[in-house]
């Protein structure tokens, strides 16, 4: 019986888009995640780090932890070992002493994950239980993970022809003719969305970037918009499902004026995944610069190891400190370093983004500060679920609308690969499209909502209710 209704809950995803946030008990894709993809990456983990010695404690806990995910249906034994006084809160919040692990929401379950493996590890504690010092007080048990795969990009010869061909001390400002530069910020907001493939909590740690979309970038003695850049940019956008490119550029143009009056502009980045992704996430940083739409960037990091591969403030030093070891990315690697030392850009963190909270539970100091950001972009797949409290909500939701109760100072935009459920602001205006389009999604993919191959680029400026 145990196993019937295990097989049934792998095949068949029970949503029924009631605006209730996913919990296991759904089936399908959350339910595998909880059962067989969290175990999978706590073993992968562990391996990783092969040459650390773990205390049998925290072994024996690890294994324990990954049998309760695979056996799904039973509440953990866990709770007792959260020290952190926000996540005890929480824990009372969402009820885990009184429900199994496929009863509360995915969201918090996805994030509590991740936190009890650091709890278990005593990651936030600089004594152990005799009062020695803790060798594990903030071990990162992904650096290992997250530097292999900046290592990948940075060792591939057609990933840095590609992406650092580009003379980046040349004042592209003044060579380029406002067409091609919007073409080549469009390109550098697609590369950045398409770079959210690179994802280690999806792929287990074996990910590698997407061919499709790993396309060349511009080369500065040819940038003069023909057929072959019109072809670029037709790759990037033709699997982005909801695409607000042309009303990010529009309003960047007006930031770009504004900027032009002296104005202080400021736009920011809520990170999301190192390597491939933050390399993109760099280049166009440095780009909304060199053309003049801000003269401050603020990156939001996490304040501690979540989800793999998520940008800690130590990983941002980190992926800088490797370009400045390469040769062929020393330039750029200097300019990145310049602008942290000039605090052009800035790093932040905050423990919301480690938390299990959606934004509308955004805490007060948090909220202050983003109504001082004129531009925020939104990274990622968890960014983008924590919109929407990671509810089952109808395609067809209007974006704009739903996104309006966001604290900032003016414009958002979510840059999202699908590697999850929650979705809506598909064929906004057009209801009696969305069954056929979906049905053609599906036959071409019938993963299409969980694969990362496709992505959403969204946008909202509060000042403009069109």
């Amino acid at each position: 019986m145990q196993e019937e209704w295990r097989e049934k809950l792998i095949k068949e995803e029970n949503h029924n888009d009631d605006g209730t946030p996913l919990i296991g008990l759904d089936g399908g894709f959350t339910y595998i995640s909880i059962v067989e993809r969290l175990p999978k990456i706590l073993t992968h983990t562990i391996a990783s780090n092969s040459e650390i010695k773990f205390p049998i404690n925290v072994l024996e806990a690890f294994q324990q932890l990954n049998k309760e995910l695979e056996q799904g249906n039973v509440i953990t034994s866990f709770s007792n070992k959260v020290k952190k006084n926000d996540w005890k809160v929480w824990q009372d919040q969402f009820q885990v002493q009184k429900k199994t692990w496929l009863e509360i929401p995915w969201f918090f379950l996805e994030n509590y994950f991740y936190h009890l493996l650091l709890e278990i590890l005593n990651y936030f504690e600089r004594e152990d239980d005799y009062k020695n010092e803790n060798p594990f007080y903030q071990f990162d048990l992904f650096h290992i993970q997250k530097a292999r795969a900046l290592e990948n990009c940075l060792q591939n010869e057609v990933f840095i022809q590609n992406y650092f061909c580009n003379d980046f001390t040349i004042d592209l400002n003044s060579q380029l003719n406002e067409n091609e530069r919007i073409n080549f910020m469009k390109e550098l907001f697609c590369k950045s969305l398409w770079g959210n493939q690179a994802d280690l909590s999806l792929s287990v740690g074996l990910h590698q970037p997407h061919e499709h979309h790993h396309v060349t970038n511009h080369d500065n003695n040819n940038v003069n918009g023909d057929a072959k850049e019109k072809q670029i940019l037709h790759t990037l956008q033709e699997n982005i499902l909801v695409n607000h490119l042309n009303e990010v550029i529009d309003y960047l143009e007006k930031l770009k004026m504004s900027q032009n009056l002296q104005q202080k502009i400021v736009i920011s980045f809520i990170l999301d995944n190192c390597g491939l992704e933050l390399l993109n996430d760099l280049f166009l940083a440095h780009y909304l610069l060199q053309f003049n739409y801000c003269n401050e960037i603020i990156f939001y990091c996490k304040s501690y190891p979540v989800f793999v591969s998520d940008v800690m403030i130590k990983d941002f030093h980190f992926t800088i400190n490797q370009l400045l070891q390469n040769e062929k990315t020393m330039t750029f690697g200097n300019i990145c370093k310049n602008y942290l030392k000039q605090q052009i850009w800035k790093l932040k963190e905050n423990e919301f983004f480690n938390s299990p909270l959606s934004y509308k539970e955004i805490p007060t100091n948090l909220e202050n500060e983003f109504s001082k950001i004129n531009f925020l972009i939104l990274k990622g797949d968890a960014n983008y679920r924590r919109c929407f409290n990671d509810c089952k909500l109808k395609l067809n939701l209007n974006f704009k609308n739903e996104i309006s109760y966001f604290k900032m100072k003016e414009a958002i935009c979510c840059l999202r690969t699908i590697k999850s459920y929650t979705f809506i602001g598909l064929d906004e205006n057009e209801e009696t499209m969305i069954e056929s389009k979906i049905k053609a999604l599906e036959e071409k993919d019938k993963d299409w909502r969980y694969s990362g191959k496709y992505g959403v680029l969204c946008f909202y400026n509060k000042n403009n209710n069109n």
